[in-house]
């Protein structure tokens, strides 16, 4: 479901007392914050500034050993004079063309259309996209290595990007299945999903969006997604994916569900 909540609490187990103020008047997130007291602890509320406005959190201890937490702070886009009307300079995105190296993913019935590589494909394709744009974009992967799914998520808490995107084809048993589907799993990641998904359909047949467990939707820091563009299976859409001009326009798509 969309994100509809008006706090965060953060509970504290087992604590006997809890005390100190943060100030929040200039806040972009939170307006105000309380402890309450539980029978197993204390939970400090952190009451939102806009409702659902909620993007993301990060939680580590810090050199000190002390339990930090940090929240993501909303980006805020400025109008420009180009194709998507907005500036995204300052902006982090992540992409994540999935599988590489020894993991080819799908690939189609005479092995010469691998998921990998048009993973990459569109990979590079957005990230020309964005850069026009102003963003900073980071890449999993550049070249047909094989990442690891915990370095996916590694990299994703070292550079703390506003969103992330996961980049992959699909394949089913079904002969002739087409289109495109996406998946979120926090409720943060929901107008991501459906902004990226309302444009893609322009040229893919739409599948619908999910809320499912994947690994790296799981992560807490960002809204984030996976994201399935077209059949590698079907051979008649596995043509149409590979082609380096269709990509370009659904990497046009993509963005300007990002915008």
């Amino acid at each position: 479901t969309a994100a509809e909540y008006t706090h965060i609490d953060i509970t504290f187990y087992y604590a006997v007392s809890a005390q100190g103020k943060i100030d929040l008047r200039d806040d972009d997130l939170f307006s105000a914050m309380e402890w309450i007291r539980q029978e197993n602890g204390y939970i400090l509320r952190l009451y939102l500034r806009q409702q659902g406005a909620f993007y993301g959190y990060h939680a580590a201890y810090d050199e000190q050993g002390r339990l930090e937490f940090r929240f993501l702070r909303p980006y805020q886009c400025e109008e420009a004079d180009n194709d998507y009307g907005v500036s995204l300079s300052g902006a982090v995105i992540m992409l994540d063309a999935g599988h590489g190296g020894q993991d080819p993913g799908a690939v189609n019935a005479d092995g010469t259309i691998r998921e990998s590589e048009l993973n990459l494909l569109l990979a590079q394709q957005l990230q020309q996209e964005l850069e026009k744009l102003g963003a900073t974009v980071i890449m999993t992967r550049t070249d047909e290595t094989e990442v690891t799914l915990e370095q996916r998520t590694q990299m994703i808490r070292e550079h703390l990007p506003d969103i992330f995107v996961s980049l992959h084809r699909n394949a089913s048993e079904s002969e002739g299945a087409t289109g495109y589907e996406n998946y979120y799993y926090y409720p943060f990641s929901k107008a991501l999903s459906d902004a990226i998904y309302n444009r893609s359909v322009n040229l893919l047949n739409g599948r619908g969006q999910y809320y499912y467990p994947f690994y790296v939707t799981r992560v807490t820091e960002c809204p984030a997604i996976l994201t399935e563009n077209g059949y590698v299976s079907t051979q008649t859409e596995a043509q149409q994916i590979a082609d380096p001009a269709f990509n370009r326009q659904l990497a046009q798509e993509i963005t300007a569900g990002i915008v």
